[in-house]
């Protein structure tokens, strides 16, 4: 639309454009037969000045037009504004949105209902076995001569074939003569055995006599 054929006049606080050649019966140029002209028409569309975002209406048939602002004078295009489907396309966006996140979380809650958890065998484990005795294994009984003295040792080895530690474990021999005969005894003593672990004891020989030695007893405080 030409600029020339433009006219404007305030109207509700903002400016409104006619085109005069529209306006029939009124003189050509005269404010008020386009006001009188425009007041009539009920096709208007509204935009802002590109420069002092001044209002401006103007007919439809003006969208597109380049014109001069009726605020700052300055050349502005007059825009249609956007109609609805913007806004409407952003709400097909947020209901399809919506409807896919509901969907899978049906599904991903039908999966979880039908997938049935994997069941772990249960083994009942063996009880401890209680502490005994029988669980402290004497080994081979030995006699020892210490180099450069005359001190004679019984040396031997007790195992713990538990599973438990074993505190303040004693162990008693029977001294015997040539002639298999008791002559004395001998002691030996650890604090701590751990469990599956052995115990080296050395007891010291008093009784010179003394040609052999067995076990008599192994005791645990």
């Amino acid at each position: 639309m030409p600029l020339a054929r433009l006219l404007f006049a305030t109207t509700f606080g903002s400016l409104r454009l006619f085109d005069e050649t529209t306006c029939h019966g009124s003189s050509r140029g005269s404010l008020m037969s386009a006001l009188a002209c425009g007041m009539s028409e009920t096709n208007f569309l509204k935009c802002s000045c590109d420069h002092c975002g001044g209002n401006i209406e103007f007919p439809t048939d003006g969208a597109g037009a380049s014109t001069a602002c009726p605020h700052c004078g300055k050349q502005t295009t007059l825009v249609a504004p956007e109609s609805g489907n913007a806004w409407m396309g952003w709400g097909m966006g947020v209901v399809l949105f919506v409807a896919l996140t509901g969907a899978g979380g049906m599904v991903y809650l039908r999966k979880a209902s039908e997938t049935k958890p994997a069941q772990i065998p249960v083994t009942a484990s063996a009880p401890k076995r209680a502490k005994s005795l029988n669980d402290l294994k004497v080994g081979e009984i030995a006699f020892e001569e210490t180099r450069g003295s005359k001190l004679i040792y019984v040396l031997g080895t007790v195992r713990n074939e538990s599973d438990y530690q074993r505190f303040g474990v004693k162990v008693e021999l029977n001294l015997l003569d040539r002639s298999e005969r008791k002559v004395g005894t001998a002691t030996d003593y650890v604090q701590i055995l751990e469990p599956r672990k052995e115990w080296r004891f050395r007891a010291l020989v008093l009784d010179a006599s003394a040609a052999s030695a067995r076990l008599a007893s192994i005791q645990e405080e």
